[in-house]
């Protein structure tokens, strides 16, 4: 290969590529890569999230009978600072469930699973009513959209001894049962943007992580009456 210098010195556009490094699978591949992939990757990654909830807002609360007779969730207002929706282009916001490490089977190979944050399979078949629940919803405005993605249905329905505030596919534990107080079951999730120009998809790093709060509250002291998904700074 000859010496960088003696090739000629040319002003990039959008569609030359350059050489690179992709990991694909953890296996390194040497790739081209278009100089607008590259811009429309690091124009997203400046992105910040600015985040805002009300479970008492009407804008904002939504009843839910799948974590109980009085349960209710917030949606959530997403404000994107640095952000440019470009003509030509669609965005998405991106939401991501953190997953505990585990044993995937009981066979003698151990086949483990690793914990971190995990997209929802898209072909993946879910029982109802979880095949409701979203991943992933458009970005229409930079300022004021309020997005649902069923937060309800990241935990447990309420029946049952392992039901809300347990994560939905997380494994059943037994759940306390004060006589009075709150039983609090947390979920960390995170937030990506996905930029898609053409055939070109380029997805952000994480912008932005929260915590969904599930909580079971016993404020009479006689019954766990009141069922309410909420939010909290990571």
């Amino acid at each position: 290969m000859a010496k960088i210098s003696t090739y000629p010195i040319n002003s990039a556009s959008t569609i030359d590529t350059v050489v690179g490094t992709k990991m694909s699978s953890g296996t390194p591949e040497t790739s081209q890569f278009t100089m607008e992939s590259i811009i429309g990757l690091v124009s997203i990654n400046n992105i910040g999230l600015i985040f805002k909830w009300s479970n008492q807002d009407p804008l904002y609360r939504v009843a839910s009978t799948h974590i109980g007779a009085s349960g209710s969730y917030s949606k959530l207002r997403v404000d994107f600072d640095n952000l440019v929706l470009e003509s030509g282009s669609t965005y998405k916001l991106l939401i991501e469930r953190n997953k505990r490490p585990g044993l995937r089977t009981t066979d003698p190979t151990r086949s483990y699973r690793t914990g971190g944050y995990k997209a929802q399979s898209l072909t993946q078949t879910l029982p109802a009513p979880y095949t409701d629940r979203l991943s992933e919803i458009d970005i229409t405005t930079v300022s004021g959209q309020i997005f649902d993605f069923k937060f309800d249905l990241f935990f447990r329905a309420i029946n049952g001894a392992y039901g809300f505030p347990t994560p939905a596919g997380y494994s059943k534990k037994q759940q306390l049962n004060p006589t009075y107080g709150n039983i609090v079951k947390i979920l960390p999730v995170a937030f990506r943007i996905q930029k898609t120009t053409g055939s070109v998809v380029t997805t952000s790093s994480i912008l932005g992580e929260l915590s969904l709060v599930g909580i079971l509250s016993n404020a009479g002291g006689v019954a766990f009456d009141t069922q309410r998904i909420t939010f909290k700074h990571r």
